[in-house]
């Protein structure tokens, strides 16, 4: 089975870093990238569209059809594709309307289809850290939260023991062991500890 790597973040975890500086600048690394030199990759474009951005219906209309350049890629170089995103429940949210379990999903299936073993890469941070460095860069909190108008509500939010259910989702998508737990679920053979 073939492989590819598939870089999920965490947010705010050097992501950047690994995509400007070792991903995108590594001989042995075939980086799968939206733009290269300011040109849209078309395929790479397809790829995410289909794993989180589009709806269901069509994921499952166009998946094989959109995902058939995989079957093609040369996999004599280590080849990855790289978005936080996956981990980043506010955006999924509120930017994609879609659930990360759906994410999850997705890619499992695409992984059948095309025979493509999917390695995930996770990255992780001190929580506290990274809630303070992403509600300090975009405050997207503020679009699920938007009562939490400075980081000491933010604070607050996450000591709260209550929270109703949505609320329950963002502060657990902090908990690592949480995400670990999913990616076991979907990629059994695939983690590596």
């Amino acid at each position: 089975m073939k492989k590819l790597y598939l870089h999920i973040g965490y947010p705010k975890c050097a992501s950047t870093f690994l995509q400007k500086e070792i991903f995108r600048k590594n001989k042995k690394i075939n980086y799968l990238r939206s733009k290269k030199n300011d040109v849209i990759d078309k395929n790479v474009e397809l790829f995410w569209k289909n794993i989180y951005i589009k709806n269901n219906f069509y994921f499952k209309k166009n998946y094989k059809k959109d995902l058939y350049f995989l079957k093609n890629l040369n996999f004599k170089k280590t080849i990855i594709f790289s978005s936080e995103d996956i981990t980043d429940y506010v955006k999924l949210k509120s930017v994609y309307h879609i659930d990360p379990n759906e994410v999850f999903r997705r890619i499992k299936t695409v992984s059948k289809f095309f025979k493509i073993d999917f390695k995930i890469i996770l990255v992780i941070r001190q929580q506290s850290d990274i809630i303070m460095s992403r509600f300090a860069q975009d405050h997207l909190f503020m679009n699920i939260l938007p009562k939490y108008k400075n980081f000491s509500a933010v604070k607050k939010f996450f000591e709260r023991k209550k929270k109703n259910k949505e609320e329950k989702k963002i502060f657990d998508s902090f908990n690592y062991y949480l995400t670990y737990k999913k990616l076991r679920k979907y990629f059994q053979k695939k983690i590596n500890q």
